[in-house]
């Protein structure tokens, strides 16, 4: 099999080995018996004939076909066994001799392969029934490789039992749903392994998994299965026996004498025998405080949404602003709103892999009261297209005052709303990432592993009922390149929190509680009893230069892992082009327009363009330039890659979700309109410090003010000449100007003082 494949076997959690102990599936090496010996040392002897250009073409083009595979498979048994039986040959010409390497049998092995390799359709169309077994033994080892239809069935007559649908139909009706964009609500719909095959044991018919009658969770959990058709005849379908629990693939033979993994079942019962022996955050990392209105007095006084970098635990959510709902709500009121057959991704715990399960199958097995053989647990079930539920739980309101997406996309009923409507500054509602109404409900004893929410995004997660463990550690450099380096190391034998020590803290959230997490910490739940919670993610200016961070490390993490973009913030460059253009742009012009409004009535206030907001707000002045400089790089990177953005975009689709864009004459214009207010005053400073560069100066009007006398003197201070531009003078000499025309507001004392101070 190809490596694809094995990628796919191993999400899925199934080993090649484990594959060929099904019962219902005859190995390769039953079925040897039916090979054709005369094929014994066709690979061998096949490159001693001289073949044409033409049969390179078709060789190159052929990529371990069935037919390649089970002659393969047949050669390398027969040689094991060395056995003397009669075969049937591909050419259903039968034979007895035993295989030799004399001329004669060298001659007819490379004649046999030339055949097989050039051969028609039609030719195999009429040699199927003599390779149906081994067909079938390799479409066993496909059933949960990934195997694509093409594999299975070269003449394209085999069809689902299910949809009806050959490999060229599924094909293009894939390739039709990739093309579709898709939010990250609808992510878990994405083309996946839906469209791979599995085999009835009783019947021997072939279903795509999404046409078996079977959850996406349910893919690898039977060891037998049976289609819906024999299911009232043969019975339920048998799941695989626990005999590796120490194991993420607690089902594998093979992995019993292995060593223990995190996450497994083992892993998680001895972790909650020491979980509790791990120290409690200092005040520099986590402030508790009793209710919302101690908690907006103290984020304030720390510096607010700029110098947010502790977690906040809120005993009792009276003055956050925060709306949940009633005290009788449930998870199956969550089924009623949302309806029994919604699919959200849910965690298989023992496995620590990500599948769809329908939100009636979660709950069914959530109140099921026999011992739980297997924990799930959802955190990802968005609600916010729910008019009925997105009203029952919404954030607090500091998240929604200061979160990115709430600014570009505010209330359709808000003053703000209109406001963006009147400048056409309105964007898509297609395009809001859907990230800040989530609803997550886990079973007792469930364990997620270390993570940084996506994006960077700060985190707010409140126990409606139940309770949470969290164990955190803060963004230094150090922790984060500890993280990046255990992400992209493909071991799940080391805790994460044993890799950093002392920088692992616990925190327990009990009900009624809530936590706030600023951006880019890293942190792992335990979940001790069935809970259910109410959260979101925003991303905010404040934190910019820390979500950028956590931005660039998940972009390096998932050119190594290949990741699904799925799992990570939408639209996330597209949010920060227009943040840009449609808040930070407007904010800073209106700051200019005040300062230049002021100049014509007060001279005191005339002051460098852009310096007034350095001074009043220089946390937003440099989250501003980070973003202006973030977004040249990124222009700087697509222009570059402009050659093979496409593809790349193309492989994002597969992965469930186009992101939006925008082209790149729009992000010149925003880049350059900043510029002009952010970047060139700066230079303008040094340039009307010439005399003979007046006229670059921006605003140039400004109202012209008479001299007065000065107190104490009959005359009045002649009005000084512009001097002719022939010769740049050196900086200050304009200073000393202006210092000139204020001495009128102040006292001969006090112009001294001034002019020394200047």
């Amino acid at each position: 099999m190809n490596d694809n494949n094995n990628i796919t076997a191993s999400k899925f959690g199934v080993s090649e080995k484990h594959r060929t102990d099904r019962p219902s599936s005859s190995s390769l090496e039953c079925d040897s018996s039916q090979a054709p010996q005369q094929t014994s040392n066709v690979n061998e002897n096949f490159t001693d004939r001289q073949t044409s250009s033409d049969d390179i073409n078709d060789i190159n083009r052929i990529e371990k076909t069935s037919v390649d595979i089970a002659i393969e498979s047949v050669l390398k048994q027969g040689r094991e066994h060395n056995s003397k039986r009669n075969y049937h040959s591909i050419n259903t010409n039968p034979t007895n001799e035993e295989s030799s390497n004399t001329p004669e049998q060298l001659e007819a092995s490379a004649v046999v392969k030339t055949e097989i390799v050039v051969q028609s359709k039609q030719e195999i169309k009429e040699e199927k029934h003599e390779v149906r077994n081994q067909k079938q033994c390799i479409k066993s080892i496909s059933y949960l490789q990934g195997s694509s239809n093409r594999d299975l069935f070269d003449d394209g007559t085999e069809r689902c039992q299910g949809c009806g649908q050959s490999g060229n139909e599924i094909e293009e009706a894939l390739k039709r749903r990739r093309e579709k964009p898709m939010s990250k609500k609808k992510s878990h719909l994405a083309p996946g392994p839906d469209s791979d095959w599995i085999m009835c044991d009783c019947c021997k018919s072939w279903y795509h998994f999404g046409c078996s009658g079977l959850e996406q969770f349910e893919y690898y959990l039977f060891e037998t299965f049976f289609c819906p058709k024999c299911l009232p005849t043969s019975g339920p379908s048998k799941m695989f026996e626990t005999v590796a629990p120490h194991r993420l693939r607690w089902f594998d033979k093979d992995e019993v004498n292995a060593a223990m993994e995190v996450g497994s079942q083992s892993w998680i019962k001895q972790f909650t025998t020491r979980e509790h022996t791990l120290p409690s955050p200092s005040e520099e990392e986590a402030c508790v405080v009793e209710n919302g209105f101690e908690f907006q007095k103290k984020f304030l006084d720390n510096g607010g949404s700029h110098k947010w970098d502790k977690v906040f635990l809120i005993k009792n959510m009276d003055g956050l602003n925060m709306t949940m709902p009633s005290h009788g709500f449930d998870i199956e009121k969550v089924v009623d709103l949302m309806s029994p057959d919604y699919p959200v991704d849910t965690i298989d715990v023992y496995n620590q892999c990500t599948y769809s399960m329908k939100l009636s199958t979660f709950l069914k097995k959530f109140r099921d009261p026999s011992p739980r053989s297997l924990l799930y647990n959802f955190l990802s079930l968005e609600f916010s297209e729910s008019q009925e539920f997105r009203k029952l739980a919404k954030p607090p309101q500091f998240v929604q005052e200061i979160s990115l997406v709430d600014k570009l996309w505010p209330d359709p009923l808000s003053e703000a709303y209109e406001n963006l409507l009147n400048k056409k500054l309105d964007l898509p509602e297609d395009f809001r990432p859907k990230v800040e109404q989530f609803c997550l409900s886990g079973m007792g004893g469930s364990y997620t592993d270390f993570h940084i929410d996506f994006g960077g995004s700060s985190v707010y997660y409140h126990i409606f009922k139940g309770k949470k463990i969290f164990y955190i550690a803060r963004p230094s450099e150090s922790n984060l390149a500890a993280y990046q380096k255990h992400e992209i190391s493909r071991s799940n034998l080391e805790w994460f929190g044993d890799k950093i020590r002392s920088e692992v803290k616990r925190i327990v959230i009990n009900e009624g509680e809530t936590l706030l997490i600023p951006a880019g910490w890293v942190h792992a739940v335990y979940t001790p009893e069935d809970s259910l919670v109410f959260g979101g993610n925003f991303l905010h200016f404040g934190n910019v230069k820390m979500q950028m961070r956590i931005y660039r490390l998940e972009n390096s993490v998932r050119t190594i892992l290949k990741t699904p973009s799925k799992f990570y913030f939408p639209n996330f460059e597209y949010l920060h082009w227009k943040f840009m253009k449609n808040v930070i742009t407007p904010k800073v012009r209106g700051i200019h327009q005040c300062l230049h409004a002021s100049l014509t009535t007060n001279i005191s206030e005339m002051t460098e363009e852009g310096t007034n907001i350095r001074k009043e707000d220089p946390d937003f002045w440099e989250s501003a330039k980070f973003l202006y400089e973030t977004l040249t790089e990124w222009l700087h990177r697509d222009i570059e890659e402009s050659a093979s953005r496409e593809p790349r975009k193309e492989e994002e689709a597969w992965d469930g979700r186009f992101d939006a864009d925008i082209s790149f004459d729009e992000k010149k214009r925003i880049l350059k309109t900043i510029q002009k207010l952010i970047v060139v005053p700066r230079k303008n400073k040094q340039k009307r410090e010439a005399p003979g560069d007046d006229d670059d100066y921006t605003p140039a009007k400004t109202r012209k003010y008479t001299k007065q006398t000065k107190r104490g003197s009959s005359g009045a201070i002649p009005k000084v000449a512009k001097e002719p531009n022939e010769e740049k003078e050196k900086p200050g000499s304009l200073i000393w100007f202006r210092v000139v025309v204020f001495i009128p507001f102040f006292s001969a004392e006090q112009q001294s003082t001034s002019r020394d101070h200047v």
